[in-house]
């Protein structure tokens, strides 16, 4: 459910404010993109982990990836608290 929801929720921000950002700085742009490409690599490779039957290194490396997705919305929300 959780992995649905952060993908939902990234994507509708994306579709969202696609005409935003254009405006944006661009930092801002780059970590919109990057926070979008990694939940869609965080929701493969969560999907790929249970169709494998949990693997120790496909689970590691999705466990890697939730990091690397906080990591990414922690940039954009920086950035975009720049642009007051």
């Amino acid at each position: 459910v959780l992995g649905i929801t952060t993908t939902a929720a990234v994507t509708t921000f994306a579709y969202s404010s696609r005409h935003i950002l254009r405006i944006l700085p661009l930092p801002a742009r780059l970590a919109s993109y990057a926070l979008l490409g990694i939940v869609y690599t965080q929701a493969s490779l969560g999907i790929a982990t249970l169709l494998t039957f949990v693997p120790v290194h496909t689970a590691a490396t999705h466990q890697a990836g939730s990091i690397t997705l906080l990591s990414a919305a922690l940039w954009l929300l920086q950035e975009l608290r720049r642009i007051r």
